[in-house]
């Protein structure tokens, strides 16, 4: 197995990403050496075209082959800023949308995440 390093840890959270949005596991039921063989020949899990794009380029940057080019935390961490900026943005300009009869302030919605179906929420 190789050294522990920025760039391996990056890859491992692209893969927690990828699992966050799939809610499924990766590689499953593969073992070590098939998912081993699929990773050094470059291969990557697909990732859904339901997925957010800016989110999509995020876990793709973290998979990059050559670890050099993989995105550093610092980048993620900003990537994650902006896409959160944006999401909140939305949220500014939609807020005077009625949608229901309840009478939950925009703040508090924004504050704890609406549930949906099979587990997902709604940010």
């Amino acid at each position: 197995m190789g050294r522990h390093t920025e760039a391996s840890d990056v890859y491992a959270l692209g893969i927690v990403f990828w699992e966050l949005c799939t809610e499924c596991e990766p590689y499953e039921e593969a073992d070590d050496s098939t998912i081993s063989a699929f990773v050094m020949r470059g291969a990557r899990l697909a990732i859904r075209t339901n997925i957010p794009r800016q989110f999509a380029d995020l876990i793709s940057s973290a998979w990059a082959h050559e670890p050099k080019k993989r995105s550093t935390c610092q980048q993620i961490l900003n990537l994650i800023k902006a896409i959160w900026s944006e999401i909140d943005e939305n949220k500014i300009s939609k807020k005077n949308v009625a949608t229901s009869d309840e009478t939950v302030s925009p703040q508090q919605r924004s504050q704890s995440p609406e549930r949906s179906k099979k587990g997902q929420y709604e940010i």
